[in-house]
């Protein structure tokens, strides 16, 4: 769990240069932070659960490993971004902003 652990957050960290626009890099890299700790806390809360429940290790992390599912359908709300450059993409985040202002 550990190393899978490790190169999710690698992939993750390398899709958010690419995904995010300089002025939205730290704000993305401080949400994934704080998803990746919710995520650990989430898991180990909802494994110690199902030990109490289940009893049985083999059973357990199968059916807790579903969640991979779920994170694979979660890939499919990233904004596609082939073929656009960064300041195309920036300056849509800059015109939300702008409507989104108090």
């Amino acid at each position: 769990m550990v190393f899978t652990n490790m190169a999710t957050a690698v992939m993750l960290r390398a899709f958010a240069t690419e995904l995010f626009p300089t002025a939205l890099r730290s704000s993305a890299g401080g949400t994934l932070a704080l998803l990746e700790t919710l995520g650990a806390v989430a898991w180990l809360f909802l494994y110690s659960r199902a030990m109490n429940r289940f009893g049985d290790q083999k059973l357990v992390i199968p059916i807790l490993s579903l969640a991979t599912i779920l994170a694979a359908a979660a890939v499919l709300l990233v904004p596609e971004t082939a073929r656009r450059e960064l300041e195309q993409i920036s300056d849509e985040v800059a015109a939300t902003r702008d409507t989104n202002a108090p």
